[in-house]
């Protein structure tokens, strides 16, 4: 974090960024040294710094979530309740101002400083909503909102032990567990009947209407449902009057989804010219685990081929080795994709890669030296010999002229460019 002059002996940030809210005091300890004599002498002397505040933090509350319940007949000032904030800033930086901004603000009033949130006057609604500020006093200021859903209820309905149920479950759990249990009382001591009003779409929850238990019925999926909110009722079963409670459950995802390639085989064609390096082809898999598919890794099953490597990271595949038509036309080998998760899984996908003839090989005699004789009375057109050559590169093979450079001066011989 800090340099030093060795002669000049001033002392220099490094240039890393300091964090008050780690590391708000450093205790430095220089040393001097003199060096002319013949016995060195040197001293120390302590050097404190302290990191001042800005205000690169907002308040966040906590405790979250919230839920109130207010009885309908509650008397003005009542303490309907209290929110929470922090700032890891200190200082005006972190002195925190709580403020409605969304809502009623006729029926409720907030505490600047303590967050708690007192009644103005009679309720006349079943349900509110606000939303509150938590600010800071910095220049410039910071803030966050939270919402805070009050529910009125009258004594006569039941009382749920909790404002808000919340749990969370993995996605694995098998059928027909429970996942929570809500209980409610009667201020009159009646039966209670519990039901589940909403937020079960897919119906795959089932609520036990004598003892409030929650259960799975089907198997829990996080890639469709990683969140349920709900809203249970606990009916008073003789008056019929009720009271609602919100019960939100986030279900975590575990690793049961192998990685997918996007298409079960690639296939592509390059020339065998191509250098070494040259990207030829990309695979691409992906995850329906969220967790998993951020550290999905790449490699060539086995010793396939040593003619490509693959990209470990994004499953991109390089040449590695010099490619050949004339010896292998084509490549063919297995890709797999690995997750992050545990149990690890895979899966795996085909690749072909067709290489392509290039020229690059000169036509070559079936002969070094060929010999043969003739009458000198020969007539004009008549067949003395054949050449033959051929040519290693495919697509050269049907294109191979012949032509005579040397030793014909005369033109007494002629040879047929094809054959």
């Amino acid at each position: 974090m800090f340099k030093i002059g060795e002669t000049t002996g001033v002392i220099r940030t490094t240039g890393r960024l300091f964090d008050r809210e780690i590391e708000e005091f450093y205790t430095l300890v220089v040393e001097v040294r003199n060096e002319a004599r013949e016995i060195s002498k040197y001293a120390h002397v302590l050097v404190e710094v302290t990191v001042l505040d800005i205000n690169d933090n907002a308040p966040y509350f906590i405790g979250l979530p919230y839920y109130a319940v207010v009885p309908i007949d509650s008397p003005i000032h009542y303490s309907v309740f209290k929110v929470k904030a922090k700032d890891l800033d200190s200082g005006p930086n972190g002195d925190i101002i709580f403020e409605i901004v969304e809502g009623d603000k006729r029926a409720f009033q907030i505490d600047q400083k303590t967050g708690e949130i007192l009644l103005k006057q009679p309720l006349t609604a079943n349900t509110y909503e606000l939303v509150i500020e938590a600010r800071d006093r910095g220049n410039p200021a910071l803030s966050s909102l939270v919402t805070l859903p009050i529910q009125v209820i009258s004594r006569d309905m039941p009382v749920f032990s909790q404002q808000l149920y919340y749990t969370t479950v993995l996605e694995n759990l098998p059928p027909d567990s429970p996942l929570l249990t809500v209980t409610a009382n009667s201020p009159h001591s009646r039966q209670l009947i519990y039901s589940l009003v909403s937020g079960n779409r897919k119906e795959d929850l089932r609520l036990d209407f004598n003892t409030g238990v929650l259960y799975a019925v089907e198997d829990l999926d996080f890639e469709t449902t990683p969140k349920y909110q709900l809203i249970l009722r606990a009916t008073d079963a003789v008056s019929g009057i009720y009271s609602d409670v919100q019960v939100i459950i986030n279900v975590e995802d575990v690793n049961d989804n192998p990685p997918m390639f996007s298409q079960p085989s690639y296939n592509t064609t390059v020339s065998e010219a191509v250098p070494f390096g040259t990207s030829v082809l990309k695979v691409r898999a992906t995850d329906r685990d969220t967790k998993a598919s951020q550290s999905i890794q790449y490699h060539i099953v086995g010793n396939a081929t040593s003619h490509f490597q693959i990209d470990s990271a994004d499953g991109t595949i390089y040449v590695k080795q010099p490619l050949d038509h004339e010896i292998k036309q084509e490549h063919y080998f297995t890709v797999m994709a690995t997750d992050g998760g545990h149990p690890i899984l895979s899966s795996t996908a085909h690749v072909w890669i067709g290489v392509a003839d290039m020229n690059d090989n000169p036509p070559e005699f079936d002969h070094k030296y060929y010999r043969c004789t003739v009458s000198q009375e020969v007539k004009r057109g008549q067949f003395i010999t054949m050449v033959m050559a051929s040519d290693p590169d495919d697509s050269d093979q049907s294109k191979l002229e012949y032509t005579i450079i040397e030793g014909n001066e005369m033109q007494s011989f002629s040879i047929n460019r094809q054959t």
